[in-house]
Order: structure tokens, then C-alpha cells, then sequence
């Protein structure tokens, strides 16, 4: 099934188990790990190499383009990436696009995004206006001329609009 799976292989239980934020040491190199989901996902996790400045940042941040919110959290999403920005990386890999030589403009590009479609969506479902019209009557001109905005942009301000309707109900 595998080529790399053989009779010699061995598997090798974990001698350690995350449990939330952990930092560690390895070969004289500084780690933190920071759980921060559930965001964009259930299991979201960064890490940051201390010496470097580098974050691993996983699909939490989308480089330079619209995310595809899908139905994630978005309000924990804001929080994981204010976690994010606080950790003031140097350099980032994002989840999607290439490496950032400026992480905070990415991810503060991303935070932006997804406060604005909340903002929108949010005052739609306060002021019990359809999600047709809402989004219709909505200014996008910030954000539609980057990668991926016509294909993510509705679905990401319909599930949106789903989500500020249960945060509305209490659920």
C-alpha cells in the first residue's frame, strides 16, 4: 500500500503529548507552539522558530488573497490571529500562498477581511435584511480586485451571514 511501509518498519509510540501552548528546545533552537483553535479550524496550531522569527502559520492566513472562511469560526479566527500578530514574526509560511517577508501586512490583511465581512453580515442580520440584499448593497471594492474574490467572496459572506444569525440567537 505504502512503498515506505515494510516488515523493518517500527512504529514508535509518542513520548510526548501537546496539551495547549507549548514551548520546548532542540538543538539549542527555541520553539512555540500555540494552539489557537478552534479558528479555521478545529485543530488550528502555529509555531513560531524563536531565533528566526519564523511562524508557521497553517491555514489560518491566507498570503496576499481572499481566505475561504467555509464554516469556521470567525470570531475565534479574528482571536487566533490577534494571537498570531502578537508574536511579531519576521518571516511567515502561510497555509496558503508563499512565504511572507511581511507577516504582519499579511495577517493583519487577513484579520481585516474577515472583520469587515462579520461587520457587514453582522448589521444585515441586526437590521433583519435578507442576505441577497445585504450583500448586494455592500462595498467589496476594498478587497475584490484580489486573488480569489470571486470565487470566495459570496460563499464567505453567506456563511457569514449563517453564523451572525445563530451568534444573534445565543447558540
Amino acid at each position: 500500500m505504502f512503498p515506505w511501509v515494510d516488515e523493518h518498519t517500527k512504529l514508535t509510540p509518542a513520548d510526548t503529548w501537546l496539551d495547549g501552548d507549548t514551548d520546548f528546545e532542540m538543538g539549542g533552537i527555541h520553539f512555540a507552539l500555540r494552539y489557537v483553535g478552534p479558528a479555521h479550524s478545529d485543530e488550528d496550531m502555529a509555531m513560531l522558530v524563536r531565533e528566526d522569527g519564523v511562524l508557521y502559520a497553517g491555514d489560518l492566513v491566507f498570503k496576499g488573497r481572499v481566505p475561504f472562511i467555509g464554516d469556521a469560526d470567525s470570531k475565534a479566527w479574528l482571536a487566533a490571529l490577534d494571537k498570531l500578530i502578537a508574536l511579531k514574526p519576521r518571516v511567515m509560511v502561510p497555509g496558503h500562498g508563499g512565504v511572507s517577508n511581511t507577516p504582519l501586512a499579511d495577517l493583519t490583511l487577513t484579520r481585516d477581511y474577515l472583520n469587515y465581512v462579520r461587520a457587514a453580515m453582522g448589521k444585515a442580520v441586526n437590521d433583519l435584511v435578507p442576505f441577497e440584499e445585504a450583500y448586494a448593497h455592500t462595498d467589496w471594492s476594498k478587497y475584490a480586485k484580489l486573488p480569489a474574490f470571486e470565487q470566495a467572496n459570496r460563499p464567505n459572506a453567506y456563511n457569514t451571514y449563517l453564523l451572525m444569525e445563530k451568534e444573534s440567537l445565543g447558540k
